[in-house]
């Protein structure tokens, strides 16, 4: 696809078809390297989708459009549910060290990412969608428990890391303002759709935990940290 057009060129469309129709890969058998491919060709079609959406917001309601839209969503939830913890992708793998482990956080990331792109223009009027990108941000979170060595870290881990913040703190926000005065007397209960208040919390402080192991050496790892810290007082 290109410059938000909703159909792909026949040869996208064909990469894309077999990539999405090989659900039966044996994750047991994939490298890393491969296995961030898959995740950033997720990406990418997510982003397609997206753009097709705000080049023409009506497009959400064609057949084509919501097939697309339905297929690649649930592949992302199947590719996400079938990563090993980073912890255990040495060991799974067959190489070890921790070069493995930062490998397999941003292959979590890159496809928490997809879940994210794809949902967030719906998350603020579809419940369902706003669950998984809360969701997407907090397993891309967990991903990082048990991490070695994570001073050195790939910058797009780095920038994805202020997109799930973002995510998460909205998302707190958003279940903390229920209990303001005005918004009702009585207590509401955790909604279907909604990820738990102590889970988005103890997300956010994860991630704020992690970035006290950064090195410093790169500017935006500084910024994002700061902006954690900052938040960390209000959960």
């Amino acid at each position: 696809m290109r410059d938000g057009n909703l159909a792909p060129s026949g040869a996208e469309r064909d990469t894309i078809s077999q990539f999405l129709l090989a659900q039966n890969f044996g994750i047991e058998r994939e490298t890393p390297f491969r296995l961030q491919a898959r995740a950033s060709a997720l990406l990418g079609e997510a982003h397609s989708i997206t753009a097709a959406y705000h080049r023409d917001p009506p497009i959400s309601q064609s057949a084509d459009f919501r097939s697309r839209f339905t297929t690649l969503d649930n592949f992302i939830q199947k590719f996400l549910n079938s990563l090993p913890h980073p912890g255990t992708s040495s060991r799974s793998s067959g190489a070890g060290g921790p070069h493995t482990s930062r490998q397999m956080v941003l292959v979590v990331n890159l496809t928490a990412l997809a879940q994210i792109s794809l949902h967030r223009p719906f998350a603020s009027v579809h419940a369902p969608s706003s669950r998984k990108c809360v969701d997407g941000a907090i397993r891309a979170v967990e991903a990082l428990n048990g991490l070695e060595d994570p001073r050195i870290m790939n910058p797009i881990c780095v920038v994805s890391w202020g997109v799930f913040f973002s995510i998460l703190h909205g998302e707190l926000r958003r279940l903390r303002s229920r209990s303001q005065p005005g918004y009702g007397s009585a207590p509401i209960a955790q909604g279907a759709n909604e990820a738990s208040e102590a889970d988005v919390v103890n997300a956010l402080r994860s991630l704020v935990a992690f970035s006290g192991s950064w090195s410093g050496q790169y500017p935006l790892q500084m910024t994002i940290r700061a902006k954690l810290q900052a938040a960390a007082s209000s959960t």
